[in-house]
């Protein structure tokens, strides 16, 4: 295990006074699914609405640390018989389906919000039952492939609330697809990660692992962007957490020399902000009624640490006038997951 992974917790900075002000007293009448929230933001994502009277439906592998998280989100919520457990693999797209049809026959009036919030970062390079990475298909292939298969409960809540959304999760390493030091000159999306050749998706090196999950974590953004896009009546955003205290990085470390490791661990432990503080990104993405398509929300500029500052996708997480052009990212994104997934939207 990593040694990121046993971090004291890092006191809280602003979430306490932030999710006061900012997120609404009565989430009553609201409906989110979530995935990832065993822990970190995404556990903290559940407390916090289900304590505001919302019906949360948290999707998760079955494991025991899923019943204690339902657990504990059914403790703190305003009413636990509205808090439920849909068991889902992200690591196989067949669960994904089934979690999917569970949802589908258990919100008959639609979806407010879908958080797709699982992530999991430098793992060892491992092949899904599906044939892909399984980097590659948790953090983005399986979500893109969620959201296509309950789009339409999302439409049916925007047309009669004007307002459901789709929440993705990055993070500032999105931006290493910009870096020569980890792609040389080929910046931006690249298809061959997103298919089953394991020899083509980074080996098991520290820069191997950092180019996979720099592909996924620019595959949150490039998605987020398409779908605000490619159609208007459901929101698209996208949250970044800054660095911050969760088990993400429980991996990261396995794969760095010693002098490696202590100068990462060093630049965390300098900049990491309390896991509270990091879920302010996605809560404003989910919950803030100013919210609007098309938005990143986190730290500014991809900061450490930091409240949630709006800014636009395409503009600030894209890439610069010398990168691959936005629109050529969202399509061979769009090819490649389609292609991996047979998922398809009903607006295309």
């Amino acid at each position: 295990m990593a040694e990121y992974a046993n971090r004291e917790n890092k006191k809280i900075k602003w979430f306490t006074d932030w999710e006061k002000s900012a997120v609404t007293a009565d989430l009553s009448s609201k409906t989110y699914a979530v995935t990832g929230t065993t822990s970190g933001t995404g556990l903290i994502f559940c407390r916090t609405v289900a304590n505001r009277g919302a019906t949360v439906y948290m999707l998760n592998r079955d494991s025991e640390r899923a019943e204690k998280a339902l657990g504990l989100v059914k403790a703190g919520a305003k009413d636990p018989e509205k808090v439920f457990h849909i068991s889902c693999d992200l690591q196989d797209f067949s669960s994904v389906k089934e979690a999917a049809a569970q949802l589908i026959k258990a919100c008959p009036d639609g979806l407010d919000v879908l958080v797709n919030n699982a992530g999991v970062m430098c793992h060892p390079n491992s092949q899904t039952k599906d044939g892909f990475s399984s980097e590659l298909q948790v953090n983005h292939l399986s979500h893109f492939l969620l959201t296509a298969e309950v789009w339409g409960l999302l439409e049916k809540k925007a047309d009669e609330t004007g307002d459901a959304r789709v929440v993705n999760h990055t993070s500032g390493a999105s931006q290493l697809v910009f870096m020569t030091a980890f792609f040389g000159f080929k910046r931006g999306v690249i298809p061959r990660y997103f298919e089953k050749d394991m020899k083509r998706v980074g080996g098991d090196g520290f820069v191997g692992r950092m180019q996979r999950y720099g592909q996924t974590k620019f595959a949150n953004v490039v998605f987020s962007h398409a779908l605000a896009t490619k159609q208007s009546k459901v929101k698209s955003l996208v949250a970044h957490p800054g660095v911050c205290t969760t088990p993400l990085t429980n991996h990261h470390s396995d794969s760095q020399s010693p002098f490696m490791t202590r100068m990462f661990k060093k630049g965390f432990d300098k900049g990491e902000q309390s896991c509270e503080d990091g879920t302010m990104g996605i809560l404003a993405c989910a919950c803030l009624a100013t919210a609007g398509s098309g938005e990143l929300h986190g730290p500014k500029s991809f900061n450490f640490d930091g409240p949630p500052a709006k800014s636009d996708i395409k503009n600030t997480a894209m890439g610069t006038r010398f990168s691959q052009k936005p629109e050529v990212s969202v399509e061979k994104l769009w090819e490649v997951s389609k292609k991996a997934t047979g998922a398809m939207f009903p607006f295309e």
